[in-house]
């Protein structure tokens, strides 16, 4: 079968090999079944355009954030949600990486800082300053890259923040970040 989804955005959908989650423009979240394609739920009003989505490395939790400002978590095994943050004063929330299947990494983009929260209730347990960001990929246990828009890619390390190393020289806006073994 066909995958059935509406207006895809970019940064939105992600998959642990058994689901495929995808978000539209509607402000809805699909989960899908990786091997057939078969549309299994929705995860409905997260009130905005889901921005970036992230799946914890034990292939358990989704976590979704919105241009809106809201950090989802949801139990993909019992299909209830964990956390619905909504605080707009912080905001839109442009990506989300899981660190490892205990926290994850959320960059409010307007407000310059990274958020690095509890997987497990959504409890925030840090927040680094780094400008404003745009991407984040995971380094190594405690450390994370982050591309910030006109300025460096920085190495942070979690849960306190410390900046250990930047890469510097980029022209213009940095995107994204990825690593490559």
């Amino acid at each position: 079968g066909a995958l059935r989804m509406a207006s895809v955005t970019n940064h939105s959908v992600v998959s642990n090999g058994s689901v495929i989650c995808s978000g539209d423009t509607n402000g809805s979240v699909h989960v899908h079944d990786a091997g057939t394609g078969a549309h299994l739920y929705e995860i409905g009003n997260v009130g905005d355009i889901p921005k970036g989505a992230s799946i914890s490395p034990d292939g358990r939790t989704l976590a979704v954030c919105t241009a809106g400002s809201l950090l989802l978590l949801h139990n993909l095994e019992t299909r209830v949600d964990i956390c619905r943050d909504h605080d707009p004063t912080r905001g839109p929330l442009f990506a989300i990486r899981f660190l490892d299947d205990k926290t994850l990494a959320v960059v409010c983009i307007s407000a310059g800082v990274v958020q690095v929260r509890s997987a497990e209730t959504g409890e925030k347990l840090a927040v680094v300053k780094t400008g404003p960001g745009v991407s984040i990929a995971w380094q190594d246990a405690g450390q994370f890259l982050l591309a910030t828009m006109g300025g460096p890619i920085k190495l942070v390390e979690v849960p306190s923040g410390t900046v250990l190393g930047m890469l510097v020289g980029h022209q213009g806006m940095v995107s994204s970040v990825c690593l490559f073994d």
